[in-house]
C-alpha cells in the first residue's frame, strides 16, 4: 500500500516522500537493509526496540505463536532511501477489535520513530498523520 499526499503541502527538499506500510515478514525483510542504514544515521542509542534486528526476530520467533497479530510496519521514502520507520503491529482480540501498538508489545520497552536527521520531520510526521487519519480500506 502506498499513499501519496498532496505534494503542493510538503516543502521542495521533501518533495517525492512516499509512504508504504509493510504488512508481512516478507515485506519487513525487503527493508532490512535500509532499515539498519536508517539505524546507523539516527545515532540512537535508545533505539533498540525500533531496530531491524529486534523487530524482524520477534516477528520470527514470536509473533508466529500469536494468531491474529501480524506486522504493521510504516516507513516513509524519500526516493530509495528509508527517511522513517514506525515499528507497529496489529493484533486481533479474540473475535473483536483490532488493535494497534508498538510491534513487540508485551516485550517490548518503549516505542517510538526512526527519523533520519535529514528528514523533515515535520512533512514525515503530517504524512504519517494524514495515513492514519483514513479509514482502512
Amino acid at each position: 500500500m502506498t499513499v501519496f499526499v498532496d505534494q503542493q503541502k510538503l516543502s521542495a527538499p521533501e518533495q517525492g516522500l512516499r509512504l508504504e506500510v509493510a504488512r508481512s515478514l516478507a515485506q519487513v525483510e525487503a527493508m532490512g537493509e535500509e532499515w539498519r542504514a536508517l539505524e546507523q544515521r539516527c545515532g540512537l542509542r535508545l533505539a533498540y526496540f525500533q531496530s531491524f534486528d529486534w523487530c524482524a526476530n520477534w516477528l520470527r520467533r514470536i509473533a508466529v505463536h500469536m494468531p491474529g497479530t501480524e506486522p504493521y510496519v510504516i516507513a516513509v521514502w524519500q526516493g530509495e532511501r528509508l527517511a522513517a520507520a514506525v515499528p507497529l503491529m496489529l493484533t486481533r482480540i479474540s473475535a473483536g477489535p483490532r488493535v494497534l501498538s508498538a510491534l513487540g508489545d508485551p516485550h517490548t520497552q518503549y516505542a517510538g520513530m526512526l527519523l533520519d536527521p535529514g528528514a523533515c520531520a515535520s512533512s514525515v510526521a503530517a504524512m504519517v498523520r494524514a495515513y492514519m487519519a483514513q479509514p482502512e480500506g
